[in-house]
């Protein structure tokens, strides 16, 4: 797992928000900052983690949710506490396949080799993103 921490800017910029909707989202407890500020110029750390939390903050707010911030909350917290974020982060992959299984779907592992030889893989996308989901 990557153990770097990422600043405010850096953090936004890769979980496609702006610094301030970061900082304001941090401040309403929907994410928690690895490294907190304490004033006099230090500033937030951000980890993996918390890259995704942005990232599913972002999603929420700004799509599925519209804005309603304490929903997003609850279902931050929900996700935190039953250690869905964490799972995700450590291992998309069979997190995904544990998941779409329970609804019902069979899960297919993508072609192996190189991903130039096979016509059905997008070199540029995770396996995850390239297996083939289907109804059971």
């Amino acid at each position: 797992m990557d153990e770097k921490l990422y600043l405010n800017k850096d953090a936004a910029k890769i979980a496609g928000c702006t610094e301030r909707q970061a900082q304001s989202w941090a401040d309403k407890g929907l994410i928690t900052p690895v490294r907190e500020a304490t004033g006099g110029g230090s500033k937030r750390g951000y980890d993996y983690i918390n890259l995704i939390e942005l990232g599913l903050c972002n999603c929420l707010i700004n799509g599925m949710v519209r804005g309603s911030i304490q929903l997003v909350k609850g279902i931050m917290s929900e996700l935190r506490e039953r250690g869905i974020i964490r799972r995700w982060a450590h291992d998309p992959a069979s997190y995904f396949k544990e998941e779409w299984e329970q609804l019902g779907y069979n899960f297919k592992e993508p072609p192996t080799g190189d991903p130039k030889d096979s016509g059905n893989v997008n070199p540029k996308l995770t396996p995850c993103d390239n297996a083939i989901l289907t109804p059971s």
